[in-house]
């Protein structure tokens, strides 16, 4: 399972399943939401590790001691919603003593008091239960803007991104590099940046 951050990255992946089942049966995903958590080439950083059951709050304990002091921490508990090595909620008040912030994704046919008790507070926004797999495949797809369509972008007068800055600033909103364009599918004005310049595309962030 993948997720994006944009404010951050990845730091580690702890998956834990019974034998001979699949992987998707639970899934931990421990996060720095930091924006430098990248490597050297500016990608996201994710490791992952298979761990039996009981062996999960160790593995967490032992990325928790490499993080910085200063990075907010959050856990992705995604589970078919059945704890098979235990009580997990020990673990988890723990953690959550230590500044971890926890988030709860389960099936309801699962133990959903369980997944309930280990989300953070307000825990009505910590914890997500859904109906199904296909359900929670649906989310993630949602979360991950797959099921989004780009389209193309259309070239327009500067003036149709007059809307994109302050109407005190005078003058284009769109940087002397960038060109004022209209998304296909989004039907939303945005100022692009023109190639070999990056950043916003509004004026004075085209580099």
């Amino acid at each position: 399972m993948t997720l994006t951050v944009l404010t951050g990255g990845f730091k580690a992946c702890i998956a834990y399943f019974q034998p001979l089942k699949l992987a998707r049966d639970a899934i931990v995903l421990l996060l720095e939401l930091t924006p430098t958590a990248r490597d050297a080439t500016g990608l996201l950083v994710l490791r992952c590790h298979a761990a039996e059951p009981r062996a999960v709050p160790f593995k967490i304990s032992r990325v928790l001691a490499a993080s910085r002091r200063d990075s907010v921490k959050a856990v992705f508990l995604v589970t078919d919603g059945y704890s098979n090595g235990g009580d997990p909620r020990p673990a988890a008040e723990a953690l959550k003593r230590h500044g971890v912030t926890i988030f709860t994704f389960g099936i309801r046919n699962g133990n959903v008091e369980e997944l309930y008790d280990m989300a953070s507070h307000p825990r009505e926004e910590h914890s997500y239960i859904l109906e199904s797999f296909e359900e929670f495949e649906a989310l993630a797809r949602r979360a991950l803007h797959e099921d989004l369509q780009t389209g193309s972008l259309v070239d327009q007068n500067p003036q149709a991104c007059s809307s994109l800055c302050p109407a005190e600033d005078g003058g284009s909103c769109c940087d002397v590099h960038a060109t004022c364009t209209c998304g296909t599918h989004t039907g939303h004005y945005l100022c692009t940046c023109q190639p070999g310049y990056y950043g916003t595309g509004l004026r004075g962030n085209c580099k």
